[in-house]
């Protein structure tokens, strides 16, 4: 697929603020929790969170691609909100973990 410039803007917005202070405390408070109980219990919310976006919140698309039970995907969603500041029944709470995620992905990590 052929992107325009157009279609970047979001991205160029988002890399021109990869490495602020306001994004590095932004994806910190973010999912900081998120990575902590990944790290500690050995799992993969974080991946499963991007999927369930890239899947436009769709339960059982995110489900087959994981190739995880429905229900299984609803607690560990319900798990992603318990330790984050994300509601992800809105769409404020979905747009704010993905550009999240995005600055994520363009190298803006939280401190160590």
């Amino acid at each position: 697929m052929v992107r325009g410039y157009e279609d970047m803007i979001p991205h160029l917005m988002l890399y021109a603020m990869r490495d602020t202070p306001a994004a590095r405390s932004a994806t910190s408070a973010l999912f900081s929790g998120i990575e902590r109980y990944d790290e500690s219990h050995g799992t993969d919310l974080m991946g499963m969170l991007r999927v369930y976006l890239q899947e436009n919140a769709n339960v059982s698309a995110t489900a087959a691609r994981l190739y995880m039970h429905r229900n299984t995907l609803t607690y560990r969603l319900k798990k992603v909100e318990e330790l984050a500041p994300i509601d992800l029944s809105s769409a404020d709470g979905r747009f704010k973990a993905m550009m999240g995620l995005y600055l994520l992905d363009l190298g803006n990590h939280r401190e160590a």
